[in-house]
């Protein structure tokens, strides 16, 4: 995640004064002003640089009421604390209820040094932002997918009714009738009513949309205006930017009690519920409390198995089944080799970065969480490396026993090191790479991941714990596998045997050349050694063919396919069926008097193999375009035609 310091500026106008009268309280004691309210003198404001949990008390006594305004909310108590995630520079206000009402002294001022990613963590900030350097946007739920737009409820409700579940009675909220309501369970899902904003209905459909990220800091965005926000997801509390009219333009400031201090009633996936004060002029519980609620933009109103969910999957660290082997794998163009020693490299683009445990990553619906970059590289907070190609670091075996030999721009190292569980732990501390105040260094390096197929490996060490003490945060040197010889130039030529090319025409609809399909083993002999077919990302799969013996109609334009079942890794992909499925871009046009060329490129973010559930195989239109030889059913006449693989490459 790119943490940046930034300054927030926690400032509101706050209407307690309505919220509470002379009579609920003992003002027997010395009536204070603005000037008594004093930071050291009338309450103390302490700053845990470490944790970024700011403590705030009333050196008064309990003669007063008191309350807080600060950077995650408003609290009428004698004493609070608050956890602030990001660097910056914040204010607190403190108040006494006096005769004439709560009294505000001047705000204090102070400033967190540091960013705790650790504060992070809870699942509530990545079902709001998308999480890590990601944003999110909501619109107004317009189309009642959950709650719609506004909920009218009782004063006391929150998160416990709209997410728990909680049903209120009388001894929850003895005084509902009093407040004008006939229920202490009341609410009333209004949707848009037209008399809500002085009649004006068209206000709906202006409501802005509402874009909250995690990139650079907590942000949020409306109308193009993007300023910081603050969450606390224990209070269940959200702090909007100050002067941000995050509803509609024409929505006056008095609409509401308060624009910035708003509650969490509803959050997960798809839903969120922000609860608001309406300004009706009464005060107290007078004024109606309302829910505003957002759905997640292009969500259609459908729910995963289990419905919503606000869990993470805890951090897992990566495990390996046979490290010391796969630290040594070279993988070259025809074959792989178990060396006794390898050479890694630098990544040329993104010498390291930090790597991030997203517990929200999901599978089959449950989250199931998967380490992640970051992208910090050449930002501030993680400076460009100026000495790539001064870097190789060689790890050599022998019997059991490991070293490791490393050059970098600051000279010659070498240790010997163990292979602990998913870790490297040298003899002797080393540094693989320094810039500015980041230093990859230790005894100690987890290996993030070794990835021989795709030519890498990742060594991190641990830069940041969530609130179990999970590192779930690492600091991270990419690095790449040196080829034998330097690495082969050109593309791989994979030999293709025409004897053991099957193809028939599929159900009456398509012509198929199959160069690999698992459903159609009934020999296991196959046209291509499947050891070999296989490509890593970025690779591209060209495959030249003719076909002879058919008469084509003159004015048809056959198109063909390259059909696989890597639906999830690539593009969507459709099988064709019904004469139908050819009208897609990656189809090309048959040529009906010679060689063909069809590819498919690994657009994915690993190598790809062909074992197992997979297939390779050429599609032909050819219904209603065939003038010979064809069958009964006027499709062509697979035993009469000759189809022909040229040339097999992965380049």
């Amino acid at each position: 995640m790119k943490f940046k310091y930034y300054s927030f500026l926690a400032s509101a106008v706050l209407m307690l004064a309505a919220a509470c009268t002379p009579d609920d309280h003992d003002l027997s004691a010395p009536e204070l002003t603005a000037d008594d309210l004093v930071e050291g003198k009338a309450y103390k404001v302490e700053i845990d640089q470490a944790t970024n949990k700011v403590t705030m008390t009333s050196l008064l006594g309990n003669k007063y009421v008191t309350s807080w305004i600060h950077p995650q909310g408003i609290e009428k108590k004698n004493s609070t604390e608050a956890r602030i995630p990001f660097a910056g520079d914040y204010e607190v206000k403190f108040g006494v209820m006096t005769r004439g009402g709560m009294v505000y002294g001047a705000p204090y001022k102070f400033s967190i040094n540091t960013t705790n990613g650790d504060l992070l963590t809870d699942p509530l900030w990545t079902y709001l932002t998308g999480g890590a350097d990601q944003s999110k946007t909501w619109v107004m739920d317009h189309g009642q997918l959950d709650l719609g737009s506004f909920t009218f409820i009782c004063a006391p409700m929150g998160w416990d009714k709209f997410t728990d579940g909680k049903e209120y009675t009388e001894a929850d909220y003895p005084t509902y009738k009093e407040d004008g309501v006939d229920s202490p369970n009341w609410s009333w899902g209004a949707g848009e009513p037209d008399w809500l904003f002085g009649g004006n209905s068209e206000i709906y459909a202006a409501m802005p949309e509402l874009t909250f990220d995690l990139i650079n800091g907590a942000n949020l965005t409306v109308n193009g205006v993007t300023k910081p926000f603050v969450m606390d997801p224990d209070r269940k509390t959200l702090t909007m930017p100050a002067g941000v009219k995050w509803l509609a333009p024409d929505v006056a400031d008095n609409w509401l009690v308060d624009w910035v201090n708003l509650e969490l009633v509803k959050l997960n996936e798809h839903v969120l519920g922000i609860k608001a004060i309406r300004n009706d002029g009464k005060g107290g519980n007078g004024d109606q409390r309302m829910v505003i609620c957002y759905v997640e933009k292009g969500w259609d109103g459908t729910w995963p198995s289990g419905g919503p969910s606000a869990e993470l999957a805890p951090v897992q660290q990566p495990s390996y089944d046979n490290l010391a082997e796969s630290l040594f794998t070279i993988v070259g163009s025809d074959a792989s080799y178990l060396g006794t020693a390898t050479t890694l490299l630098l990544n040329d683009e993104t010498p390291y970065d930090y790597m991030w445990w997203n517990g929200a990553v999901k599978q089959d619906g449950a989250p199931v969480g998967a380490w992640q970059w970051i992208g910090n590289y050449g930002t501030p907070s993680a400076p460009a490396y100026p000495a790539i190609d001064d870097f190789a670091l060689t790890l050599e075996r022998n019997n059991g026993t490991y070293k490791a030999s490393l050059e970098t721009i600051d000279g010659a190292s070498a240790s010997a090191f163990t292979i602990e569980g998913n870790k490297l732990v040298f003899e002797k501390e080393i540094t693989l790479l320094s810039v500015d105040n980041i230093s990859i260094s230790g005894k100690e390096f987890t290996v993030m991941a070794c990835d021989p197929d795709n030519e890498e490996i990742v060594l991190g060490v641990p830069a940041a714990k969530d609130e179990t003490g999970a590192v779930n945060r690492y600091l991270c040197a990419r690095l790449k596998i040196k080829p034998i010889g330097g690495g082969q130039t050109g593309p791989t030529v994979l030999a293709v045997d025409n004897n053991y090319v099957k193809s028939y025409l599929e159900s009456g609809d398509h012509y198929r050349i199959e160069l690999y399909n698992a459903f159609y083993d009934e020999d296991g002999l196959y046209p291509i050694d499947l050891t070999k077919l296989r490509f890593k990302k970025g690779q591209t799969i060209k495959i030249r063919f003719t076909l002879s013996g058919i008469d084509w109609k003159a004015d048809s334009d056959p198109k063909v396919l390259l059909a696989h079942n890597f639906d999830k890794d690539l593009d969507p992909f459709t099988w064709p069926s019904g004469g139908a499925g050819f009208d897609v871009p990656s189809a090309v046009s048959l040529n009906k008097n010679g060689e063909t060329e069809i590819s498919l490129t690994n657009t994915s973010d690993k190598t790809l193999k062909f074992e197992g559930t997979s297939c390779l195989t050429i599609c032909i239109q050819q219904k209603g375009l065939v003038n010979s030889p064809v069958d009964a059913d006027g499709n062509i006449d697979a035993s009469q035609v000759t189809a022909s693989v040229t040339s097999l490459t992965i380049e």
